[in-house]
C-alpha cells in the first residue's frame, strides 16, 4: 500500500519539474515533502472490502495532495485574501465532480503559473471516479461536505479579526 502512495507522490513531484520556479512550485513541493503522511494515512481506505485499490489510492493521494497544497498556499505565504482562498478551494469541488469544468483556480491569487499542476491533480481525482457505480447518487452529499470543508479552510486562514466578523 505505502509503495503505491510513494509512487503517486513521486509522480506529482515529477510533474512539478516542468513548473517555473516560483512560490507555487515551492509550496507544492513543500506540501508533498512535509505532509505525505496524510496520503499514507488516508490510503488505509483503499483496503476497504471490494474497493478498487488502484483507483482508491489515486483518488486519496490526489485529493489529499490538493488539500495540503492549498493549505500551504493559504498558510505559508503572505497572502490573506478571502476571495483568493475561496477560489483556490473550488478545485476540491471540481475534483469530486466529473461533469464540472476546470475553474480558473488562481483567478484572485497573485501568483498564477503552475504549469497546470492543480488541473492535473483535479484530473487525477476525476479519472479515478469514472468507474464508480452510482457515484452520481452520492455526489450531492459529497459536494455538500466538500463545500463545508472549503469554507472551513477559507475562514481558518483569514486573520482572527476577519474570521470573527464574518
Amino acid at each position: 500500500m505505502f509503495p503505491k502512495v510513494k509512487e503517486k507522490l513521486k509522480k506529482y513531484k515529477n510533474k512539478l519539474k516542468t513548473t517555473n520556479d516560483n512560490e507555487l512550485k515551492k509550496q507544492a513541493l513543500s506540501s508533498i515533502h512535509t505532509k505525505s503522511f496524510h496520503c499514507i494515512g488516508g490510503s488505509i481506505y483503499a483496503l476497504y472490502p471490494d474497493a478498487d485499490f488502484s483507483s482508491s489510492i489515486q483518488f486519496i493521494c490526489a485529493l489529499q495532495t490538493i488539500s495540503d497544497y492549498l493549505d500551504n498556499l493559504c498558510d505559508k505565504t503572505k497572502i490573506s485574501d478571502e476571495k483568493a482562498f475561496r477560489h483556490l478551494h473550488l478545485s476540491l469541488l471540481d475534483a469530486t465532480d466529473t461533469s464540472s469544468f476546470f475553474g480558473d483556480y488562481y483567478k484572485y491569487y497573485p501568483i498564477k503559473e503552475d504549469s497546470k499542476y492543480l488541473h492535473y491533480l483535479v484530473s487525477e481525482c476525476r479519472s479515478s471516479l469514472l468507474n464508480l457505480h452510482s457515484y452520481e447518487k452520492a455526489l450531492p452529499y459529497i459536494k455538500k461536505y466538500v463545500n463545508f470543508y472549503s469554507n472551513l479552510q477559507t475562514f481558518k486562514h483569514l486573520s482572527i479579526d476577519v474570521r470573527e466578523n464574518t
